[in-house]
């Protein structure tokens, strides 16, 4: 995301796994991306969403030009947000701070 380029967040593990962490987990985005934009600019595949199907489908849709470019605009601003130097100590402070609210 820092580069520009458009992506697509994916998470999958076990299902034990999700089912025993999940109900902790109180953020409405998984990728960092979307967590420092507090909306979703990089679609997320979570678990069961997470299919070949629906990540090829995705993945094509940001080749379409209009999408593409709209993608890499709010890459821009994100990146721009975080400013010059500092900006893995300003995201953690940020993410730290979400973590704090929800708990």
């Amino acid at each position: 995301a820092i580069i520009g380029t458009p992506l697509v967040v994916v998470y999958k593990s076990s299902q034990f796994d999700f089912r025993v962490l999940h109900p902790f987990i109180s953020v409405e985005y998984v990728g960092l991306v979307n967590l420092i934009a507090q909306k979703m600019v990089a679609k997320e595949l979570i678990q069961e969403n997470l299919t070949p199907e629906n990540l090829s489908a995705e993945l094509f849709s940001l080749l379409d030009d209009n999408i593409n470019r709209r993608t890499r605009e709010r890459l821009k601003k994100i990146k721009e947000s975080l400013g010059d130097g500092g900006a893995a100590r300003r995201s953690a402070i940020e993410i730290l701070k979400e973590i704090k609210a929800h708990f």
